[in-house]
This record gives structure tokens, C-alpha cells and sequence, in this order.
């Protein structure tokens, strides 16, 4: 499966290949196969299909956030933002290397998106205590705010962490259509059925 991965130049894998350190290698295994060139087409088809999956999730979960919070239902609220924020990050690391680790930590996503475009940076302050915490507080979100009697959010850090989420939003759009763009060497592509917006 890894071989048949680098033959086909997935990007993951071939990362994998060029930056891991070998720990163990069983006598008579087959060796690594050479990385292949990318497939453009192929690459292309995958990062448009993920990239009209994962919009759509998000824009759901910010919907749904937008009713809960207008509600009152402000732990509810809390959750769905961490959902919208996973699906946006998913979304660019699918886009641009068509692999996403498996996990719900959005601290690690967010680390693993800001590598690949530095303009993810600036959607979340961290000059003060204040911002570093906030951020905390919907990592924590996606179990707290459903397993916790004691944890809870207010109004105004959720007002926050949406304006945020919703730039996140607006920069996850710019930097993945110019991906689908370079994919497939012409302006025209990066227009797609499912619009990056929400509440």
C-alpha cells in the first residue's frame, strides 16, 4: 500500500519517505518504491471532491452553531464551533496533500494547516494570554462542552471564537482555491457548487 502510494507521488507519502528516520527494517523486505510523479488529474479530481465535502460540513456545522447560539445553548454552540473549525482545517490539509491525520485536536490541525500556507496565521491572535486561552477553551469544546458538568463558555467568548472561525472560513477559501488552481494549471478551476459561506 505504501509502495503502490509513492508510485503514484501522494504527497503524504512520499513526505514520509523523504523526512522519516528508519527504526527497524525486517531482513528481505521489499525496499521502498521510488516516488513517482504526481498525477494532476487524479490529484485534482480527489482535492476538488474533498474540498466540496468538507465546505459543506462546515457551513452545516456553523448553521447549526448560529441556531444554538441564538438559542442560549451556548455549550451546544461551543461543540458545533469546534466541528466547523475541524472540517475547515481538514479541508485544507485534504486539499493540498490529500491526507489529513486522524484526530480532533484542532491545536494539531491547525499546526499541520499553517505549515502548509502561512496565511492561516494570523486568523488566530496569540499575543496575550487572553487569545491563547480562548483558542484553548474550543479545543476543549469537543469533549467538555458534552461530558462536563462544571465546564462552560459565555456569550462573549463565543461571540470571539466565531469572528474568528468565520476568518478562518474566509482564508481557508483563498488558500485552497488557489491550491485547486495551481492542481489544475489554470484560473478557471476553484469554482465549485458548494459556496464557502455561512451564518
Amino acid at each position: 500500500d505504501v509502495n503502490d502510494n509513492l508510485a503514484r507521488g501522494r504527497y503524504f507519502f512520499c513526505d514520509i519517505l523523504k523526512e522519516g528516520i528508519l527504526l527497524y527494517e525486517r531482513q528481505g523486505s521489499k525496499p521502498f518504491a521510488k516516488p513517482g510523479p504526481v498525477d494532476k488529474k487524479m490529484a485534482l479530481e480527489e482535492a476538488n471532491g474533498y474540498y466540496d465535502e468538507w465546505v459543506e460540513n462546515a457551513n452545516r456545522a456553523l448553521v447549526n452553531f448560529k441556531d444554538n447560539f441564538e438559542r442560549d445553548w451556548l455549550k451546544q454552540a461551543a461543540f458545533l464551533l469546534h466541528q466547523a473549525t475541524e472540517g475547515l482545517y481538514n479541508c485544507t490539509s485534504l486539499v493540498f496533500t490529500l491526507y489529513v491525520p486522524y484526530t480532533h485536536n484542532i491545536e494539531k490541525l491547525r499546526s499541520r494547516c499553517e505549515q502548509l500556507d502561512a496565511r492561516l496565521i494570523e486568523v488566530w491572535p496569540r499575543a496575550t494570554r487572553k487569545d491563547r486561552a480562548a483558542f484553548n477553551k474550543l479545543k476543549e469544546a469537543y469533549v467538555k462542552s458534552r461530558y462536563s458538568k462544571h465546564w462552560s463558555i459565555t456569550t462573549d467568548e463565543l461571540n470571539w471564537l466565531g469572528e474568528r472561525v468565520r476568518h478562518l472560513q474566509e482564508v481557508t477559501k483563498v488558500v485552497c482555491e488557489e491550491r485547486l488552481a495551481e492542481l489544475g494549471d489554470g484560473p478557471s478551476i476553484g469554482h465549485h457548487t458548494q459556496p464557502l459561506n455561512g451564518p
